[in-house]
């Protein structure tokens, strides 16, 4: 989806302005249009999950804690039935590529943190493990630039 949207930006904003006229001028202008498009759309929204973390930073103890909390969880029942769940809410399909998957080649992304350890199927996301990991590594970049 967020390709899609991305794509069919770069068509209104290159319509707007003209094509590029060579390849190098292409590669800055995506890059520029691309990282305009991410500051506008997730500048104010990168600030306040920032903010949240801050104002909910762990103690290292309390880090581990939750941890070895949430890998117990994660080998629970509850959570293998949520993750099917939440499989077949997105018809076996990865929630951002779209690919087939099942529950060996799936991730659950939290959405939101409100329900920790009691989590319904529209707190989470199916992602398959590639697409689960990019999404984090984009966030830990964004982050990173605020």
């Amino acid at each position: 989806m967020i390709n899609y949207v991305i794509q069919n930006e770069k068509i209104k904003f290159f319509r707007e302005n003209g094509k590029p006229k060579s390849k190098k001028a292409l590669n800055e202008e995506e890059i520029k249009f691309r990282k305009d498009y991410y500051e506008s759309k997730y500048k104010e929204k990168l600030k306040k999950i920032k903010e949240e973390r801050k104002a909910n930073k762990l103690t290292k103890a309390q880090w581990e804690e939750r941890q070895v909390k949430r890998k117990a969880y994660m080998r629970t029942p509850q959570w293998l039935k949520l993750k099917q769940d939440v499989l077949d809410f997105q018809n076996q399909r990865c929630g951002h590529c779209k690919v087939i998957v099942d529950l060996s080649t799936t991730d659950l992304h939290h959405m939101t943190y409100e329900r920790l350890f009691n989590e319904e199927i529209t707190d989470m996301k199916a992602l398959c493990k590639k697409c689960h990991h990019n999404y984090h590594q984009a966030e830990k970049w964004l982050l990173a630039e605020y």
